[in-house]
């Protein structure tokens, strides 16, 4: 049985990949959708995939209630992004990337229940030379989730009877 915070960590990655099935909210459709999510140390190469995320968890910071502990869990998404002839401009490909990984985070705020809310917390955008024409970036979320106090792998939602919810994409 996986923790929580493992399940967090997957969902957000099966969110990022499933970009191109999903419909955010006005049915308007997201740009481009990552080839290539991982959740690894750094981020994979992009030399041959155009568009790459990687998926890192921060420093969880844990507080104790009488049923359950309350979690805030720093998730960082870093993104790169290589420029193809016929893009706009790399500035304008940047704020299109950015705010599509913005909105897929919201277009369910609960992960299919696994947690309480999330919040971006900032993010950044560096392009490279106008040679090189690779956008990099990065998107500072915190998810909040509670799990029960003895065991981080058993889910404590709004009451400490909630069932479980099932893992997996948000759609």
């Amino acid at each position: 049985m996986r923790s929580y915070r493992d399940a967090i960590l997957e969902t957000v990655k099966l969110s990022l990949l499933d970009m191109s099935r999903a419909v955010p909210a006005g049915s308007d459709p997201f740009r481009f959708a990552p080839s290539q999510v991982t959740r690894a140390d750094v981020l994979p190469p992009s030399k041959t995939v155009r568009f790459v995320a990687n998926v890192q968890p921060g420093d969880e910071v844990k507080t104790k209630d009488i049923h359950f502990t309350h979690c805030q869990l720093p998730v960082v998404v870093d993104f790169a992004f290589t420029m193809n002839a016929g893009d706009p401009s790399a500035a304008e490909m940047a704020e299109v990337l950015l705010v599509d990984l913005q909105r897929r985070m919201y277009v369910d705020r609960t992960l299919n229940g696994l947690c309480l809310d999330i919040r971006e917390e900032g993010n950044s955008v560096v392009i490279s030379s106008d040679k090189d024409k690779m956008i990099e970036g990065t998107l500072f979320l915190n998810v909040f989730y509670r799990h029960d106090i003895d065991d981080p792998r058993k889910y404590m939602g709004e009451f400490p009877t909630n069932p479980a919810p099932t893992t997996g994409a948000v759609r």
